[in-house]
């Protein structure tokens, strides 16, 4: 019988997140619920993760799904960032292009706002510009 390499370097992808992210799989298996075998046959890609455990292995790691499945999208580092920013990234990478142009723009004028009210609070500025 002929194998599949179905998803060809995914093991090693997900081998970096959870180093990146500092877990060993043995704690990755005790966050998720899952015997270590799971998690160690998962990086040896003699399995893979159910939708679900893939979205909740996703979400631990701070990694997009098309990243850890097929390596298409660069891997974002997200330590760092506040549970808030990591969610609105998640949110965003669910938008359909049109959603997030919309986005992109609201929050260009945000920002521009944002800067404007600083120049016009500055002691120094006199209101002059």
């Amino acid at each position: 019988m002929c194998e599949i390499d179905l998803l060809p370097g995914f093991g090693e992808r997900l081998k970096e997140a959870i180093q990146r992210k500092g877990y060993t799989q043995k704690e990755l298996s005790e966050i998720l619920g899952v015997n270590q075998d799971t998690i160690t046959n998962y990086v040896q890609e003699r399995s893979f993760p159910k939708a679900d455990m893939l979205l909740n292995i996703c979400q631990l790691l701070d990694v997009s799904a098309d990243w850890l499945l097929k390596g298409e999208t660069e891997y974002l580092d997200m330590t760092g960032l506040s549970d808030e920013e990591s969610k609105l990234i998640r949110i965003f990478r669910m938008l359909d292009l049109r959603d997030k142009e919309e986005i992109m723009l609201i929050l260009k004028l945000k920002y521009d706002l944002t800067l404007h009210r600083k120049e016009n609070s500055n002691p120094h500025n006199n209101g002059n510009k």
